[in-house]
């Protein structure tokens, strides 16, 4: 049995200190002329860019979700009187604050000078028609108004702007505008990859996936560029841009309060809980696409915070049934339906097993292996062992992840109807050495439970090896269905094993394994530190619990949050 960690903290909130930072989103893909194919100096228009529009857009959802930034309704394909406005509407209105500028387009660059064409520009004479970066760029470091301003260029050539700044010599203690270029003064911006790689870059940083130290409040300007570079590399497409920023030569200056730094804290254990919750996610990305193996730790640590279940493991008990996992795996039963209440511990078990018994996460179970003897642990670990959390995935999603889960690092899934992956899968498990063992947890919450029980799983559990073993056994957690349910519930103990949390340990083990795990979780706690007074309230409330009409509505209400 396990349960989640009552003293992890909640993730500090830190937003801009009071201050509001205002973001302009200029977007221009259409012209008053306009030409077919490629551009040339002479041309009399401009191509048409049919992307600009809706990944502007999408920037401009991503940039709302911050707190203390205040994002306008975009701009979009706005002639140049409309567009120096709102520029200047923008230095008016947030004078003494910092300020973001992303605009989306075609670029020109003449020397040093780069061009923005707008709506009714025309390109024979760009600087009656167009937007002079360099002259905004002077605006902002040669006026009266000291606060900052990023610019954020997806044009072609964009990296002149850049040049242009140490043609300015601004000393760096003193620069007050920072660009952030899509590509060099010599290369090209494509689709508005950037401005869609900049949504994606920001709304990681939101969530807090960036490793930026946590004793900075706010992000530097060049790791901002660094991770937008990372997510272009991530979109491919074959289309090559160097990303570069704003010239800076020294080792530490101010940081620029763009961006939030949504890691900062002056607590030491709260920078540390920062720096092991990065360091799970990264591990979770070496592994394979379709598994995730933080679910699987947290549920089996008990802790649902990422960096505690590193740190240390809270599961208790369930001697029994693990010992039934262990002779399942070492059998060819075809399967194993662990289910129970709400809060039983079903995903905790699951996850046990997944730690335990798959060949990629050896390193990682060490968390549990000082919570459970050797006797209770799977024999060995299973090559062909996969594990897929089904909340909230569709059939044809579970059988995605289980397909990526099992061909080589180096190869690509075929693009195939939901039938023929269907087939292909099994297709997979026959050649495999051995059966493949799928761990399926949280089938009651797919988004197509019915599915996967009525059809997905008989179909696996029914398809045969040339050796004539079963080419699939899946270990299962769900809910009970109602007494009406699914004949997929009422057949497993024909077909396999049944394993009932609700009612497979007995009443004197439960509160014995209770008393336990309440104690372990008090341990932390300043008040508890007497071992009698933690130990009489821990058998006082596991006795209570294992006594109640409701069992699990305790063991959900124990960690603050919700026992899984």
């Amino acid at each position: 049995m396990s349960s989640l960690d009552t003293d992890s903290l909640e993730t500090e909130s830190h937003g801009h200190g009071g201050m509001m930072i205002r973001a302009l989103l200029l977007g221009v893909g259409a012209f008053e002329s306009t030409v077919d194919g490629e551009w040339s100096p002479t041309s009399e228009g401009l191509p048409s860019l049919p992307s600009i529009e809706p990944q502007v857009r999408g920037l401009a959802t991503v940039l709302s979700r911050f707190d203390g930034l205040h994002v306008s309704e975009p701009v979009i394909n706005a002639d140049r009187v409309r567009i120096e406005e709102s520029w200047r509407q923008l230095r008016h209105d947030a004078a003494g604050q910092p300020r973001i500028v992303h605009f989306a387009g075609h670029g020109v660059s003449r020397g040093r000078v780069l061009y923005l064409p707008v709506h009714d520009s025309r390109p024979t004479d760009l600087p009656e028609s167009a937007i002079d970066v360099g002259r905004w760029l002077n605006e902002v470091e040669h006026g009266s108004d000291q606060s900052p301003v990023l610019f954020l260029l997806d044009v072609c050539g964009a990296g002149a702007a850049t040049d242009y700044q140490l043609f300015q010599d601004v000393p760096e203690g003193h620069r007050r505008t920072w660009v952030i270029a899509a590509c060099t003064a010599d290369e090209s911006a494509f689709d508005a990859r950037f401005t869609k790689a900049t949504a994606l870059a920001l709304e990681r940083l939101r969530l807090g996936h960036w490793d930026i130290s946590p004793t900075l409040s706010h992000v530097p300007v060049e790791a901002v560029a660094d991770e937008i570079a990372r997510e272009l590399v991530r979109l491919g497409e074959g289309y090559p841009q160097t990303v570069v920023h704003s010239p800076r030569r020294a080792a530490a200056l101010p940081v620029p309060e763009f961006f939030a730094n949504p890691a900062f804290s002056t607590d030491g254990w709260q920078r540390l809980r920062s720096r092991l919750r990065l360091a799970v996610r990264e591990l979770a990305a070496d592994f394979d696409p379709g598994l995730d193996p933080v679910h699987f730790l947290t549920r089996a640590s008990g802790r649902l915070d990422d960096a505690a279940a590193m740190t240390g493991c809270l599961f208790t008990g369930r001697t029994r049934e693990l010992t039934q996992i262990r002779s399942w795996l070492a059998s060819d039963e075809p399967l194993l339906l662990v289910t129970g209440s709400p809060g039983a511990g079903k995903s905790a078990l699951l996850g046990v097993t997944v730690f335990l018994a798959h060949s990629q996460l050896a390193e990682l179970s060490t968390v549990l292996v000082g919570r459970i003897p050797a006797r209770y642990r799977p024999e060995r670990r299973y090559p062909t062992l996969v594990a897929v959390h089904a909340r909230h995935r569709s059939t044809d999603e579970v059988i995605a992840s289980i397909i990526v889960q099992l061909i080589p690092e180096d190869a690509e899934p075929a693009a195939a109807s939901s039938e023929q992956a269907l087939d292909e899968l099994k297709r997979i498990a026959q050649d495999l050495p051995e059966p493949v063992v799928l761990i399926l947890d949280a089938v009651d919450e797919a988004m197509e439970s019915d599915r996967i029980v009525d059809d997905l799983l008989p179909e696996l559990l029914r398809t045969l090896r040339s050796d004539g073993r079963p080419a699939f056994r899946a270990l299962v957690g769900m809910r009970p269905p109602p007494t009406d349910g699914h004949l997929f519930y009422e057949a497993a103990g024909a077909r396999g094993m049944l394993l009932d949390l609700d009612t497979s340990s007995n009443v004197e083990d439960l509160a014995n394994d209770l008393t336990t795990y309440i104690a372990d979780i008090l341990y932390s706690a300043p008040a508890y530190s007497d071992q009698a007074l933690r130990e009489s309230v821990a058998c006082a409330v596991a006795t209570a619990i294992v006594h109640s009409r409701d069992r699990s509505t305790f063991l959900r209400a124990v960690p603050q949050r919700s026992w899984l």
